[in-house]
């Protein structure tokens, strides 16, 4: 099947609003820029003319959007699928699906990038930026070799998700990059 893809920035979407029929069609984000408001403004205007689900290529804590994109996803929607995705060189993505809260914060928060305990990773492996934990004890439980089962609390071997957040949301700017992170204690 095929769908007419429309043009233009995230104002485009006011001409949604208010329309009768099907209602608001579904959103794309296919790998949103990283440190911008794109993705954010994008599902700011979405929901603001009644969009009820996104559909989202990219990673989470990575390389694509941001963190204010990330913060106001799980705040209004919840994630009812993910699905791999090829992927490009060291990049994370995943296809991901999202459908709309009945009001903001209802129900429980949604994982933007889970564990395999399913718990929120906080850890990402540096060698293998595929495999994220949320403790020593998933690490050691699901690592594998090179990935180092004894090595969560290396920096030289797992970046804090926390600080990849705030690199990727320009609060780092001029101290790296999420393309150029230095690695260990510096």
């Amino acid at each position: 099947a095929y769908v007419e893809v429309e043009g233009g920035d995230h104002r485009v979407l006011r001409e949604y609003k208010g329309k009768g029929g099907g209602g608001v069609p579904a959103l794309l984000l296919c790998y949103p820029p990283p440190r911008s408001s794109m993705a954010r403004d994008w599902l700011r205007a979405y929901l603001d003319v009644g969009g009820r689900t996104l559909v989202h290529v990219g990673e989470f804590c990575g390389w694509t959007g941001s963190p204010a994109f990330e913060d106001l996803l799980v705040e209004t929607m919840e994630c009812v699928g993910r699905h791999p995705v090829l992927r490009w060189g060291g990049d994370c993505a995943e296809l991901t699906i999202w459908e709309r809260r009945n009001s903001a914060g209802a129900g429980t928060r949604s994982v933007l990038l889970p564990c395999r305990c399913g718990k929120e990773a906080t850890r990402r492996s540096v060698l293998d930026r595929q495999f994220v934990v949320c403790s020593r004890e998933c690490c050691q439980q699901y690592g594998d070799g090179e990935v180092g089962r004894d090595r969560f609390d290396d920096d030289d071997w797992f970046l804090e998700l926390s600080v990849l957040r705030k690199v990727n949301g320009g609060e780092m700017a001029g101290k790296g990059s999420m393309l150029s992170l230095p690695h260990g204690k510096k």
